[in-house]
């Protein structure tokens, strides 16, 4: 990530982290308090690095999935405060299953769904990192 954002920072109008998306093996992972902390030094870092180097503070977003629970979105949304990050992103694709039970394809497993079969979940997710913020 901090490669990415090294590479875009001078051309980015903002810099967006995925760490929620169900088709890369892991990834979810960094959403854990640890990782999540570990990556969000680094990239602090780096963009006080490229902020000074350029003059300019992009703002860095960050998205999360929606499948977590509500001590992980409490956890998340005091990170975000605690490194100031400008906006997060809090519907991705999820990896339920439940709005397309019973369909032809919809136990299926391997990749996310997105789109109005995770809007209800998606909406909701958003409405707990809200409250979690402030």
């Amino acid at each position: 990530y901090v490669l990415a954002m090294d590479a875009v920072y001078e051309i980015a109008s903002y810099i967006t982290v995925n760490i929620s998306s169900p088709n890369t093996q892991n990834l979810r992972a960094l959403q854990g308090e640890e990782m999540l902390r570990t990556l969000l030094i680094a990239l602090d870092d780096a963009r006080k690095r490229l902020s000074d180097r350029f003059g300019v503070r992009k703002p860095l977003f960050l998205k999360i999935a929606p499948d977590l629970d509500q001590g992980d979105i409490n956890l998340i949304a005091d990170l975000l405060v605690e490194f100031s990050i400008d906006a997060v992103i809090a519907t991705n694709t999820t990896v339920t299953r439940d709005a397309v039970q019973g369909l032809e394809h919809g136990a299926e497993a391997g990749a996310g769904q997105s789109g109005s079969a995770g809007a209800l979940q998606s909406d909701h997710q958003s409405c707990s990192v809200t409250r979690g913020i402030g």
